[in-house]
């Protein structure tokens, strides 16, 4: 049983080191962001595919050792950490109780790093919006007015002549 709850806490460590290394990436496409290096920024979201592809393995080990725990341990309810957590001794308690609270302040990092992340792309998207419509349209309104009708022509004209 020991073994086992060595085996989860390892787990969660590793969980743990996953996310900082997300975290770290994240920091670094900030920058990228803003420095508005698409091909270095496609590189890094591959190297972010290929960590989260080793956090879903991390994950499904952790659900393993705690199912194999709570077989074990004979847990009736709902099987998770929960329900294992109440039949541990105290010393594993306080050390899965630390590396859970660890764990969710990584996680809390990341997460507000990834708004900050998605708010500079939304941010340069609409600055591409605008540029494109500032290229697409002339802004100038013909001052010649139609001699029948006193109308002045409205017809604005591109720069580009886009087709969709």
């Amino acid at each position: 049983m020991d073994k086992l709850i060595m085996v989860l806490k390892k787990t969660l460590k590793d969980q743990i080191n996953i996310y900082n290394t997300l975290l770290e990436l994240s920091e670094k496409k900030t920058d990228i962001i803003v420095r508005n290096n698409i091909k270095e920024l496609d590189n890094l979201t591959k190297e972010e595919q290929q960590i989260i592809i080793d956090l879903s393995q991390c994950e499904k080990n952790r659900q393993k050792a705690v199912n194999t725990i709570a077989s074990i341990m004979e847990v009736k309810e709902d099987i998770n950490m929960i329900a294992i957590y109440d039949h541990l001794n105290d010393h594993d308690k306080k050390e899965i109780e630390e590396i859970r609270d660890e764990l969710l302040n990584i996680i809390e990092k990341l997460n507000d790093r990834n708004k900050l992340n998605e708010s500079l792309i939304k941010d340069s998207l609409e600055y591409i919006d605008l540029n494109l419509e500032l290229l697409t349209t002339d802004g100038f309104e013909n001052t010649y007015s139609d001699k029948d009708n006193g109308q002045v022509n409205k017809k604005q004209k591109s720069l580009f002549d886009f087709k969709a």
